[in-house]
Protein backbone atom coordinates (compact mmCIF):
# COMPACT_ATOMS: atom_id res chain seq x y z
CA UNK A 1 0.00 0.00 0.00
CA UNK A 2 1.28 3.59 -0.85
CA UNK A 3 1.96 5.65 2.20
CA UNK A 4 0.30 9.09 2.59
CA UNK A 5 2.63 11.79 1.67
CA UNK A 6 2.32 14.70 4.13
CA UNK A 7 -0.05 16.94 2.52
CA UNK A 8 -2.61 13.98 1.97
CA UNK A 9 -2.20 13.03 5.44
CA UNK A 10 -3.36 16.86 6.78
CA UNK A 11 -5.97 16.88 4.55
CA UNK A 12 -7.16 13.09 5.40
CA UNK A 13 -7.24 14.57 9.32
CA UNK A 14 -9.14 18.16 8.14
CA UNK A 15 -11.90 15.90 6.58
CA UNK A 16 -11.67 13.80 9.92
CA UNK A 17 -12.23 16.38 12.16
CA UNK A 18 -14.94 18.37 9.59
CA UNK A 19 -17.07 15.02 9.91
CA UNK A 20 -16.26 14.53 13.69
CA UNK A 21 -17.37 18.44 14.58
CA UNK A 22 -20.72 17.73 12.22
CA UNK A 23 -21.64 14.62 13.96
CA UNK A 24 -21.04 16.14 17.31
CA UNK A 25 -23.20 19.51 16.06
CA UNK A 26 -25.86 17.48 14.95
CA UNK A 27 -26.00 15.71 18.33
CA UNK A 28 -26.02 18.47 19.73
CA UNK A 29 -29.20 20.14 17.91
CA UNK A 30 -30.61 16.48 18.35
CA UNK A 31 -30.04 16.67 22.14
CA UNK A 32 -31.55 19.86 22.39
CA UNK A 33 -34.91 18.84 20.32
CA UNK A 34 -35.50 16.22 22.46
CA UNK A 35 -34.97 18.26 25.63
CA UNK A 36 -37.30 21.23 24.33
CA UNK A 37 -39.78 18.15 23.84
CA UNK A 38 -39.33 16.73 27.17
CA UNK A 39 -39.53 20.71 28.93
CA UNK A 40 -42.99 20.69 27.01
CA UNK A 41 -44.25 17.30 28.48
CA UNK A 42 -43.41 18.90 31.48
CA UNK A 43 -45.36 21.71 31.40
CA UNK A 44 -48.24 19.37 30.58
CA UNK A 45 -48.07 17.23 32.95
CA UNK A 46 -48.10 20.60 35.24
CA UNK A 47 -50.84 21.43 33.73
CA UNK A 48 -52.85 18.77 34.34
CA UNK A 49 -51.38 18.18 37.50
CA UNK A 50 -52.65 21.37 38.70
CA UNK A 51 -56.32 20.87 37.16
CA UNK A 52 -56.36 17.50 39.17
CA UNK A 53 -55.77 19.63 41.87
CA UNK A 54 -58.66 22.33 41.35
CA UNK A 55 -60.81 19.16 40.73
CA UNK A 56 -60.29 18.01 43.89
CA UNK A 57 -60.13 21.37 45.70
CA UNK A 58 -64.37 21.18 44.28
CA UNK A 59 -64.61 17.58 45.85
CA UNK A 60 -65.58 19.01 49.22
CA UNK A 61 -68.19 21.56 47.85
CA UNK A 62 -69.84 19.05 45.58
CA UNK A 63 -70.09 16.65 48.03
CA UNK A 64 -72.05 19.03 50.19
CA UNK A 65 -74.17 19.99 47.05
CA UNK A 66 -75.05 16.31 46.75
CA UNK A 67 -75.50 15.55 50.08
CA UNK A 68 -77.69 18.30 50.40
CA UNK A 69 -79.85 17.33 47.21
CA UNK A 70 -80.11 14.14 48.26
CA UNK A 71 -82.13 14.52 51.99
CA UNK A 72 -84.21 17.20 49.71
CA UNK A 73 -85.36 15.09 46.47
CA UNK A 74 -88.32 13.62 48.46
CA UNK A 75 -89.72 18.05 49.09
CA UNK A 76 -88.55 18.88 45.69
CA UNK A 77 -90.67 15.71 43.50
CA UNK A 78 -93.91 16.41 45.74
CA UNK A 79 -94.91 18.82 43.20
CA UNK A 80 -94.10 16.56 40.14
CA UNK A 81 -96.87 14.41 39.53
CA UNK A 82 -96.49 10.29 39.82
CA UNK A 83 -97.39 7.70 37.30
CA UNK A 84 -101.22 7.31 38.61
CA UNK A 85 -101.61 11.20 38.42
CA UNK A 86 -101.42 11.74 35.18
CA UNK A 87 -104.63 10.97 34.69
CA UNK A 88 -106.07 13.69 37.13
CA UNK A 89 -103.88 15.85 35.52
CA UNK A 90 -105.76 15.39 32.38
CA UNK A 91 -109.05 15.54 33.99
CA UNK A 92 -107.82 19.00 35.85
CA UNK A 93 -107.00 20.34 32.46
CA UNK A 94 -110.91 19.63 31.34
CA UNK A 95 -111.97 21.24 34.19
CA UNK A 96 -109.76 24.33 34.03
CA UNK A 97 -111.58 24.50 30.53
CA UNK A 98 -115.14 24.27 31.47
CA UNK A 99 -114.26 27.14 34.18
CA UNK A 100 -113.01 29.36 31.40
CA UNK A 101 -115.86 28.88 29.27
CA UNK A 102 -113.90 27.10 26.36
CA UNK A 103 -113.90 23.93 24.78
CA UNK A 104 -111.04 22.17 23.21
CA UNK A 105 -110.80 21.65 19.60
CA UNK A 106 -107.82 19.10 19.96
CA UNK A 107 -105.93 17.74 22.94
CA UNK A 108 -102.38 15.71 21.83
CA UNK A 109 -100.63 13.75 24.52
CA UNK A 110 -96.79 14.23 23.04
CA UNK A 111 -94.89 11.10 23.41
CA UNK A 112 -91.88 11.52 26.28
CA UNK A 113 -88.91 12.14 25.46
CA UNK A 114 -86.80 9.75 26.94
CA UNK A 115 -86.78 7.99 30.40
CA UNK A 116 -84.95 8.47 33.16
CA UNK A 117 -85.31 9.75 36.89
CA UNK A 118 -87.27 12.90 35.07
CA UNK A 119 -89.47 12.07 32.16
CA UNK A 120 -90.86 14.99 30.72
CA UNK A 121 -94.41 14.49 29.74
CA UNK A 122 -95.97 17.13 27.04
CA UNK A 123 -99.79 17.72 26.52
CA UNK A 124 -101.34 20.10 23.63
CA UNK A 125 -104.28 21.84 23.49
CA UNK A 126 -106.37 23.54 20.60
CA UNK A 127 -109.59 25.88 21.35
CA UNK A 128 -110.93 29.48 20.27
CA UNK A 129 -111.38 31.75 23.30
CA UNK A 130 -111.58 35.50 24.09
CA UNK A 131 -108.10 37.02 25.79
CA UNK A 132 -109.69 37.03 29.11
CA UNK A 133 -110.88 32.92 28.92
CA UNK A 134 -107.03 32.27 27.91
CA UNK A 135 -105.64 34.13 30.57
CA UNK A 136 -107.96 32.60 33.02
CA UNK A 137 -107.16 29.03 31.39
CA UNK A 138 -103.39 29.80 31.78
CA UNK A 139 -104.01 31.45 35.89
CA UNK A 140 -105.55 27.61 36.32
CA UNK A 141 -102.29 26.28 35.47
CA UNK A 142 -100.31 28.74 37.94
CA UNK A 143 -101.72 28.04 40.53
CA UNK A 144 -102.12 23.88 39.92
CA UNK A 145 -101.11 21.69 42.94
CA UNK A 146 -98.53 20.45 40.80
CA UNK A 147 -95.56 21.67 38.48
CA UNK A 148 -97.04 22.52 35.03
CA UNK A 149 -94.84 24.88 32.48
CA UNK A 150 -96.24 26.76 29.48
CA UNK A 151 -93.65 25.84 26.78
CA UNK A 152 -94.95 27.72 24.02
CA UNK A 153 -97.89 28.84 22.48
CA UNK A 154 -99.55 30.75 19.74
CA UNK A 155 -102.65 32.98 19.11
CA UNK A 156 -104.22 33.64 16.00
CA UNK A 157 -105.97 37.23 16.08
CA UNK A 158 -109.66 37.35 15.33
CA UNK A 159 -111.68 40.10 14.02
CA UNK A 160 -114.30 41.75 16.00
CA UNK A 161 -117.85 41.13 15.35
CA UNK A 162 -121.07 42.90 15.41
CA UNK A 163 -122.93 42.21 18.60
CA UNK A 164 -119.97 40.21 19.89
CA UNK A 165 -117.95 42.03 23.28
CA UNK A 166 -114.72 40.64 22.78
CA UNK A 167 -113.01 39.28 20.01
CA UNK A 168 -112.46 34.79 19.86
CA UNK A 169 -108.80 34.10 19.06
CA UNK A 170 -107.44 30.69 17.78
CA UNK A 171 -105.26 29.59 20.56
CA UNK A 172 -102.70 27.11 20.29
CA UNK A 173 -100.74 26.05 23.85
CA UNK A 174 -98.54 23.43 24.91
CA UNK A 175 -97.76 22.15 28.40
CA UNK A 176 -95.19 20.47 30.06
CA UNK A 177 -94.54 18.34 33.40
CA UNK A 178 -92.31 15.80 34.79
CA UNK A 179 -93.03 12.53 35.85
CA UNK A 180 -90.34 11.42 38.76
CA UNK A 181 -89.37 7.47 38.34
CA UNK A 182 -87.58 7.17 41.62
CA UNK A 183 -86.91 3.31 40.15
CA UNK A 184 -84.71 4.67 37.69
CA UNK A 185 -81.97 6.73 40.37
CA UNK A 186 -79.50 4.17 40.00
CA UNK A 187 -76.87 3.36 43.08
CA UNK A 188 -75.45 6.54 44.04
CA UNK A 189 -71.82 7.65 44.20
CA UNK A 190 -70.12 6.78 47.90
CA UNK A 191 -70.06 10.05 49.72
CA UNK A 192 -66.66 9.17 52.88
CA UNK A 193 -67.96 9.86 56.37
CA UNK A 194 -71.42 10.70 55.28
CA UNK A 195 -73.39 10.82 58.17
CA UNK A 196 -70.95 12.88 59.96
CA UNK A 197 -71.24 15.20 56.71
CA UNK A 198 -75.31 15.25 57.01
CA UNK A 199 -74.92 16.60 60.17
CA UNK A 200 -72.74 19.36 59.25
CA UNK A 201 -75.12 20.33 56.38
CA UNK A 202 -78.45 19.97 58.72
CA UNK A 203 -78.60 23.94 58.32
CA UNK A 204 -78.09 24.40 54.93
CA UNK A 205 -80.44 21.28 54.16
CA UNK A 206 -83.28 22.62 56.01
CA UNK A 207 -83.26 25.63 54.70
CA UNK A 208 -83.08 24.26 51.08
CA UNK A 209 -85.87 21.90 51.41
CA UNK A 210 -88.28 24.81 51.55
CA UNK A 211 -89.69 25.44 48.41
CA UNK A 212 -91.54 29.06 47.86
CA UNK A 213 -93.94 28.95 45.49
CA UNK A 214 -95.15 32.00 45.47
CA UNK A 215 -98.59 33.57 46.61
CA UNK A 216 -101.72 31.98 45.60
CA UNK A 217 -102.62 33.77 42.28
CA UNK A 218 -106.33 34.43 41.71
CA UNK A 219 -107.28 35.43 38.00
CA UNK A 220 -109.67 38.84 37.88
CA UNK A 221 -110.93 38.97 34.66
CA UNK A 222 -110.73 41.86 32.59
CA UNK A 223 -110.88 44.71 34.95
CA UNK A 224 -110.70 47.66 32.34
CA UNK A 225 -108.01 46.41 29.87
CA UNK A 226 -108.52 45.81 26.25
CA UNK A 227 -107.39 43.39 23.77
CA UNK A 228 -104.13 43.82 23.21
CA UNK A 229 -104.32 41.98 19.70
CA UNK A 230 -107.20 43.51 18.32
CA UNK A 231 -106.77 47.13 16.60
CA UNK A 232 -108.43 50.13 18.84
CA UNK A 233 -109.06 51.91 15.85
CA UNK A 234 -111.75 49.44 14.50
CA UNK A 235 -115.29 49.77 16.71
CA UNK A 236 -118.10 46.86 16.42
CA UNK A 237 -120.21 46.88 12.77
CA UNK A 238 -123.10 48.18 12.90
CA UNK A 239 -122.63 50.48 15.82
CA UNK A 240 -122.95 53.73 16.89
CA UNK A 241 -119.75 55.90 18.29
CA UNK A 242 -120.86 58.23 21.03
CA UNK A 243 -119.18 61.85 20.54
CA UNK A 244 -116.09 62.31 23.04
CA UNK A 245 -117.31 65.02 24.66
CA UNK A 246 -120.80 63.06 25.50
CA UNK A 247 -118.47 60.08 26.96
CA UNK A 248 -116.83 62.69 29.40
CA UNK A 249 -119.83 63.87 30.58
CA UNK A 250 -121.64 60.31 31.23
CA UNK A 251 -118.41 59.58 33.21
CA UNK A 252 -118.45 62.81 35.25
CA UNK A 253 -122.37 62.07 36.50
CA UNK A 254 -121.90 58.71 37.10
CA UNK A 255 -118.94 59.69 39.31
CA UNK A 256 -121.06 61.80 41.45
CA UNK A 257 -123.52 59.57 41.86
CA UNK A 258 -121.20 56.92 43.20
CA UNK A 259 -119.24 59.27 45.55
CA UNK A 260 -122.50 60.91 46.62
CA UNK A 261 -123.32 57.46 47.78
CA UNK A 262 -120.28 56.72 48.86
CA UNK A 263 -120.50 59.63 51.88
CA UNK A 264 -124.02 58.39 52.73
CA UNK A 265 -122.90 55.22 53.55
CA UNK A 266 -119.48 56.17 55.49
CA UNK A 267 -122.08 58.57 57.32
CA UNK A 268 -124.53 55.70 58.07
CA UNK A 269 -121.36 54.03 60.12
CA UNK A 270 -120.90 56.89 62.08
CA UNK A 271 -121.00 56.27 66.06
CA UNK A 272 -122.60 59.94 66.14
CA UNK A 273 -125.79 59.39 64.36
CA UNK A 274 -129.16 57.23 65.96
CA UNK A 275 -130.47 53.68 64.97
CA UNK A 276 -133.24 55.32 63.21
CA UNK A 277 -130.91 57.89 60.92
CA UNK A 278 -129.02 54.67 60.23
CA UNK A 279 -131.47 52.12 59.14
CA UNK A 280 -132.31 54.90 57.21
CA UNK A 281 -129.47 55.88 55.71
CA UNK A 282 -128.64 52.58 54.46
CA UNK A 283 -131.64 51.64 53.07
CA UNK A 284 -131.18 55.13 50.58
CA UNK A 285 -127.91 53.67 49.86
CA UNK A 286 -129.13 50.38 49.03
CA UNK A 287 -132.10 51.45 46.81
CA UNK A 288 -130.34 54.26 45.07
CA UNK A 289 -127.25 50.95 44.68
CA UNK A 290 -130.05 49.78 42.80
CA UNK A 291 -130.64 53.09 41.01
CA UNK A 292 -127.44 53.48 39.80
CA UNK A 293 -126.57 50.05 38.60
CA UNK A 294 -129.75 50.06 36.27
CA UNK A 295 -128.49 53.40 35.10
CA UNK A 296 -124.68 51.73 34.30
CA UNK A 297 -125.85 48.82 33.13
CA UNK A 298 -127.68 50.53 30.35
CA UNK A 299 -124.57 52.27 29.44
CA UNK A 300 -122.09 49.06 29.34
CA UNK A 301 -124.91 47.58 27.06
CA UNK A 302 -125.53 50.12 24.87
CA UNK A 303 -121.15 50.26 24.64
CA UNK A 304 -121.77 54.31 25.04
CA UNK A 305 -118.27 54.28 26.37
CA UNK A 306 -116.16 53.72 23.13
CA UNK A 307 -113.26 55.45 23.50
CA UNK A 308 -110.46 52.98 25.15
CA UNK A 309 -108.86 55.42 27.41
CA UNK A 310 -112.59 56.66 28.44
CA UNK A 311 -113.64 53.40 28.75
CA UNK A 312 -110.55 52.79 31.40
CA UNK A 313 -111.69 55.62 33.09
CA UNK A 314 -114.86 54.08 33.51
CA UNK A 315 -113.88 50.90 35.16
CA UNK A 316 -111.87 52.90 37.76
CA UNK A 317 -113.47 55.71 38.70
CA UNK A 318 -117.03 54.19 38.27
CA UNK A 319 -117.27 50.06 37.90
CA UNK A 320 -114.48 49.41 40.41
CA UNK A 321 -115.87 52.09 43.18
CA UNK A 322 -119.51 50.68 42.54
CA UNK A 323 -117.96 47.50 43.34
CA UNK A 324 -116.19 48.08 45.99
CA UNK A 325 -119.55 49.50 47.63
CA UNK A 326 -121.49 47.06 47.48
CA UNK A 327 -119.24 44.60 48.34
CA UNK A 328 -119.13 46.50 51.75
CA UNK A 329 -123.30 46.95 52.02
CA UNK A 330 -123.63 43.00 51.68
CA UNK A 331 -120.77 42.13 53.96
CA UNK A 332 -123.55 41.87 56.51
CA UNK A 333 -125.42 39.45 54.68
CA UNK A 334 -125.50 36.05 55.46
CA UNK A 335 -124.10 33.72 52.48
CA UNK A 336 -126.96 30.66 52.99
CA UNK A 337 -129.82 32.61 50.67
CA UNK A 338 -127.06 32.82 48.49
CA UNK A 339 -125.49 29.40 48.54
CA UNK A 340 -126.91 25.84 48.65
CA UNK A 341 -126.30 24.59 52.04
CA UNK A 342 -123.92 21.55 53.21
CA UNK A 343 -127.17 19.09 52.72
CA UNK A 344 -128.15 20.63 49.85
CA UNK A 345 -124.42 20.25 47.99
CA UNK A 346 -124.59 16.86 49.40
CA UNK A 347 -127.83 15.71 47.76
CA UNK A 348 -126.79 17.36 44.63
CA UNK A 349 -123.68 15.20 44.24
CA UNK A 350 -125.92 12.01 45.05
CA UNK A 351 -128.15 12.75 42.69
CA UNK A 352 -125.64 13.32 40.03
CA UNK A 353 -123.46 10.61 40.80
CA UNK A 354 -127.31 8.60 40.50
CA UNK A 355 -127.87 9.74 36.43
CA UNK A 356 -124.34 9.17 35.97
CA UNK A 357 -124.73 5.60 36.94
CA UNK A 358 -127.73 5.13 35.32
CA UNK A 359 -126.57 6.46 32.13
CA UNK A 360 -128.96 9.75 31.98
CA UNK A 361 -125.88 12.05 31.17
CA UNK A 362 -128.25 14.99 29.38
CA UNK A 363 -130.68 14.38 32.97
CA UNK A 364 -126.99 15.46 35.55
CA UNK A 365 -126.23 18.11 33.32
CA UNK A 366 -129.34 19.80 33.85
CA UNK A 367 -129.01 19.04 37.57
CA UNK A 368 -126.10 21.17 37.34
CA UNK A 369 -127.11 23.91 35.59
CA UNK A 370 -130.34 24.64 37.78
CA UNK A 371 -128.21 24.83 40.44
CA UNK A 372 -124.92 26.12 38.84
CA UNK A 373 -125.48 29.70 40.44
CA UNK A 374 -126.15 28.36 44.24
CA UNK A 375 -122.91 26.51 44.44
CA UNK A 376 -120.18 28.69 43.19
CA UNK A 377 -118.80 29.60 46.54
CA UNK A 378 -115.40 31.08 46.61
CA UNK A 379 -112.44 29.77 47.52
CA UNK A 380 -111.66 29.12 51.30
CA UNK A 381 -115.09 28.77 51.94
CA UNK A 382 -115.93 26.00 53.99
CA UNK A 383 -118.14 24.56 51.12
CA UNK A 384 -115.74 24.61 48.25
CA UNK A 385 -114.80 21.37 48.62
CA UNK A 386 -118.07 20.68 47.91
CA UNK A 387 -118.31 22.78 44.88
CA UNK A 388 -114.87 21.03 43.53
CA UNK A 389 -116.91 18.00 43.39
CA UNK A 390 -120.09 19.14 41.52
CA UNK A 391 -117.95 20.60 39.18
CA UNK A 392 -115.64 17.38 38.50
CA UNK A 393 -118.98 15.58 38.48
CA UNK A 394 -120.11 18.28 35.55
CA UNK A 395 -117.04 17.63 33.66
CA UNK A 396 -117.29 13.84 33.86
CA UNK A 397 -120.77 14.05 32.84
CA UNK A 398 -119.94 16.18 29.76
CA UNK A 399 -117.24 14.02 28.71
CA UNK A 400 -119.36 11.27 28.72
CA UNK A 401 -121.38 13.27 26.37
CA UNK A 402 -119.41 14.22 23.86
CA UNK A 403 -118.10 10.46 24.19
CA UNK A 404 -121.60 9.22 23.44
CA UNK A 405 -121.77 11.04 19.78
CA UNK A 406 -118.39 9.25 18.51
CA UNK A 407 -119.43 6.24 16.23
CA UNK A 408 -117.86 3.15 17.92
CA UNK A 409 -119.47 0.19 16.12
CA UNK A 410 -117.65 -2.94 17.80
CA UNK A 411 -117.88 -6.26 16.22
CA UNK A 412 -115.79 -8.43 17.85
CA UNK A 413 -112.98 -9.05 20.67
CA UNK A 414 -110.13 -11.30 21.44
CA UNK A 415 -109.37 -11.98 24.91
CA UNK A 416 -105.78 -13.22 25.53
CA UNK A 417 -104.46 -14.19 28.82
CA UNK A 418 -100.70 -13.92 28.29
CA UNK A 419 -100.75 -11.14 26.28
CA UNK A 420 -102.42 -7.82 24.87
CA UNK A 421 -106.45 -8.62 24.34
CA UNK A 422 -108.13 -6.89 20.71
CA UNK A 423 -111.06 -5.68 19.66
CA UNK A 424 -112.69 -4.86 15.83
CA UNK A 425 -113.46 -1.41 15.97
CA UNK A 426 -115.19 -0.10 12.96
CA UNK A 427 -113.77 -2.34 11.01
CA UNK A 428 -110.12 -1.44 12.46
CA UNK A 429 -108.14 -3.82 14.90
CA UNK A 430 -107.03 -2.19 17.95
CA UNK A 431 -104.91 -3.74 20.78
CA UNK A 432 -104.60 -2.76 24.72
CA UNK A 433 -102.91 0.74 24.86
CA UNK A 434 -103.23 1.98 21.31
CA UNK A 435 -104.97 4.90 21.21
CA UNK A 436 -107.85 5.04 18.40
CA UNK A 437 -106.90 9.09 17.72
CA UNK A 438 -105.38 11.88 19.95
CA UNK A 439 -107.65 11.41 22.58
CA UNK A 440 -108.99 8.17 22.30
CA UNK A 441 -107.58 4.99 23.17
CA UNK A 442 -108.09 1.73 24.21
CA UNK A 443 -107.62 0.91 27.90
CA UNK A 444 -108.29 -2.96 28.33
CA UNK A 445 -110.86 -5.46 26.32
CA UNK A 446 -113.19 -8.02 27.81
CA UNK A 447 -115.41 -10.76 26.91
CA UNK A 448 -118.47 -8.64 27.02
CA UNK A 449 -117.20 -4.97 27.17
CA UNK A 450 -114.42 -2.64 26.39
CA UNK A 451 -113.24 -0.02 28.26
CA UNK A 452 -111.64 3.02 26.42
CA UNK A 453 -109.95 6.24 27.74
CA UNK A 454 -111.23 9.61 26.52
CA UNK A 455 -109.69 12.82 27.73
CA UNK A 456 -108.68 10.92 30.99
CA UNK A 457 -111.77 9.35 31.94
CA UNK A 458 -112.65 5.85 31.27
CA UNK A 459 -115.72 4.63 30.22
CA UNK A 460 -116.87 1.31 29.15
CA UNK A 461 -119.02 -0.02 26.02
CA UNK A 462 -120.98 -3.05 26.00
CA UNK A 463 -121.74 -5.11 22.74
Amino acid sequence: MARLNEKQTLLLIAGVTVLLCGAAGGGVYWAQDLIEQENIAVTDQEKQIAAARAKIAKIPAVENEVIVLRENVAEYVKILPQEAELTKFTRAAQRFAMLSGISFDRFVPLRPGGKGSFERISYQYSFDATLWQFLKFMSFFETYERFVRVRDFSLASGATKANVEDAVHKVRLTVETYLYNPKSNGKGTMIPNYEAKLKQLRHEIAAAGSLDLGEPYEFRGREGRRDIFVDPRQSKEGSKITPLNDQRRMIEEFSKLISSLKEKWEHSLSPEITMFERIELQRTVSNGLDEFESKASYVTQNKLIKNPALNARWYKEIQLPYKNLVAKVKKQEIDRNRFLPKEGMEALIKSMREKLLDGELEAAVTVYTQTANKIDVPKGHPLYPLRLKVEGLMVRAKVALEFSAIPLKVTGVLVRGDSKSGVILNGEVYEEGEYINETLFVKAVREDEVEFVYKGFSLVKTW
